[in-house]
């Protein structure tokens, strides 16, 4: 199951990297090289659990049960591919570099307040650590030791820096130490 999800990803990614290049669909963020991350992350997830992905996350969607047209949709402009599935706890994209964790630990302390068995889960590229808004939500994240799974997809690279001018830190993990969390790498 988790190799066909692998492989459904990376044939559509092919696929709309090409359409964007073609210019039939708008900004397209490739996820070639993290299909085992984002599938394997997502596969592991109940029902009940709420997912934040980043741009390069399309494999949450496809494992959590949105249909393959409607990522589609979204990266072509259509409204109708924000619009989440029925009993699919997958908020839309969000594009700016370190804002997921911030929706997903603001999530996580609505469910620890309610009670609720469920963690929420939030992606995020290494550029993303250099932003106050994922350090902010860390440090909530740490304060309300909230039910976060906060999963940094450490391509080496934001945007157009690597990592080496990004931080200067040994790994990203341990950053989560300074944040009262544990952090894996």
């Amino acid at each position: 199951e988790l190799f066909r999800w692998m492989t459904v990803l990376r044939v559509f990614d092919d696929k709309a990297l090409k359409l964007q290049r073609q210019g039939r669909i708008g900004t397209y963020a490739s996820s070639l090289g993290q299909e085992a991350c984002t599938v394997g992350s997502a596969y592991a997830l109940q029902t009940q659990d709420w997912t934040f992905p980043a741009f390069r996350e399309h494999g949450v969607f496809f494992v959590r049960g949105t249909p393959l047209v409607k990522v589609l949709q979204y990266w072509g402009g259509d409204e109708r591919g924000s619009q989440a599935e029925n009993g699919v706890n997958c908020f839309p994209v969000s594009i700016p570099v370190g804002s997921q964790p911030l929706h997903a630990v603001g999530c996580a302390i609505a469910i620890k307040i309610k009670k609720k068995d469920a963690v929420a889960v939030g992606y995020f590229g290494d550029g993303g650590t250099s932003e106050g808004d994922t350090l902010e939500a860390m440090n909530w994240a740490g304060v309300f030791q909230a039910p976060v799974i906060l999963i940094c997809q450490n391509n080496q690279f934001a945007i157009s820096e690597p990592r080496s001018l990004q931080t200067h830190a040994e790994t990203i993990a341990q950053k989560a130490i300074g944040f009262g969390f544990e952090g894996l790498q």
